[in-house]
């Protein structure tokens, strides 16, 4: 199948329909053309008439970028991987068309490689509260096709969703020959509720036993004995073994980043609530229940639980908005003690204070101080910032209105 084929991609759902394709040349703007979660490719062909007697084999060689599915003539011919061994698939006769004039069709539905952890993150608060909303397919499409990127990073043999990088690369542009095809992050507790979503919305379990196995790998290898918080940890990819602590938000690997921490007390509630299953609830207590005593009475809490004496206490906002709305999770499950409520009325309360909270129409931000840097001492700095700005309006939302939260 050569150059002069067409290259056509799909906006819809039906791939037989000729209307919704864009054609273009092969070779030709073809980058345009993945920069979505789900994009359909498909070519056209004819095979020259069979001689009576002769029997020749035919078979594809596909070159393209991303994760799919095949499909000859809308039979599903198999998945393609571009990472994977196999680029060659054998087209069955029954299924193909021969003679001038009968065209063969070749779909292909594939996934972008580069889609990170933050799945979750985006698209629960998108696509999958649109389709709640709206009930609208296109979104429910969309949050799907998200599930699907976000599962194909889950590691079987560690039990853990992939953090950074592309999934047919081991290292990542996050840091000058940084490894990361190993390594999973406290924050992708948040990515499962699209997991646990798609699973209900589809009845595929396998995003929901993906989910259950990344919260485990996280309980038992980034909680502490103290309940304090890794930030990161690498497994080895053949066995799944944990090899160690690492961290790329906090002070240092051993310290205890408190954003981290909030993660780990709203992601673990979360997986308690869709689950049921109690250790994750007792995971989320525990951690708050640290969280609050490393406090000690401030208002709001520092970056990083480890900072040592004499250096400067900055703090996070962005961790005590997450807090608060762990905390409302936890109420609304039964689970929060007087300690928990109490912890969360005083968050909201400073939260919302001239210290913390902007009121300038022009400024586009709203919540002061949150931390943002990059691995080590000195590197945290306080910025205004998307998800500290979207935690303290889903935070109230919730605490003066009663609207529930998209997770």
């Amino acid at each position: 199948m050569g150059e002069r084929e067409r290259g056509i991609q799909f906006s819809g759902a039906n791939i037989e329909n000729e209307i919704k394709w864009l054609r273009v040349a092969i070779g030709n703007d073809v980058a345009m053309m993945t920069n979505s979660l789900l994009a359909w490719h498909r070519f056209e062909f004819e095979l020259p008439a069979q001689k009576k007697g002769v029997w020749v084999p035919w078979h594809l060689h596909l070159e393209a970028e991303g994760n799919g599915f095949i499909y000859v003539n809308g039979r599903c011919l198999g998945r393609y991987w571009q990472a994977g061994p196999q680029h060659d698939f054998f087209l069955p006769d029954p299924w193909l068309n021969f003679g001038s004039g009968k065209t063969n069709i070749v779909a292909i539905s594939l996934r972008p490689m580069d889609m990170h952890h933050d799945a979750g993150f985006l698209y629960t608060l998108y696509a999958v509260a649109l389709y709640k909303l709206t009930v609208k397919r296109k979104y429910r499409e969309i949050g799907l096709a998200a599930a699907e990127a976000l599962y194909q990073r889950f590691n079987p043999h560690g039990g853990f969703i992939r953090a950074w990088g592309r999934i047919d690369e081991s290292i990542s542009p996050i840091g000058t020959g940084l490894q990361t095809d190993n390594m999973a992050i406290i924050d992708s507790l948040m990515n499962l509720p699209l997991l646990y979503w798609a699973s209900l919305e589809t009845g595929d379990r396998k995003y929901h036993d993906a989910a259950v196995r990344h919260a485990d790998t996280t309980l038992k290898s980034f909680i502490r004995s103290d309940d304090s918080v890794y930030h990161a940890y690498r497994f080895d990819l053949k066995t799944g073994q944990p090899l160690g602590g690492e961290n790329f938000c906090g002070r240092a690997v051993e310290s205890h980043w408190s954003r981290g921490a909030s993660w780990a007390i709203y992601g673990f509630a979360l997986s308690y609530r869709y689950t049921g299953d109690k250790k994750y609830l007792a995971a989320s207590l525990r951690v708050a229940c640290k969280f609050n005593e490393l406090m000690n009475g401030d208002a709001i809490p520092v970056w990083d639980f480890g900072l040592p004496s004499g250096e400067a206490p900055l703090r996070d906002t962005s961790a005590a908005a997450v807090v608060a709305c762990a905390c409302q999770e936890l109420e609304k499950l039964g689970a929060a003690d007087l300690l928990i409520s109490k912890m969360k009325k005083s968050l909201l309360a400073n939260l919302c204070t001239e210290q913390y909270l902007d009121f300038d129409e022009n400024c586009p931000g709203v919540l002061r101080e949150a931390q943002v840097g990059f691995n080590g001492a000195g590197s945290a700095q306080n910025a205004y910032t998307s998800w500290g700005d979207y935690f303290l309006m889903e935070a109230l939302d919730r605490e003066l209105h009663g609207v529930e939260p998209w997770w």
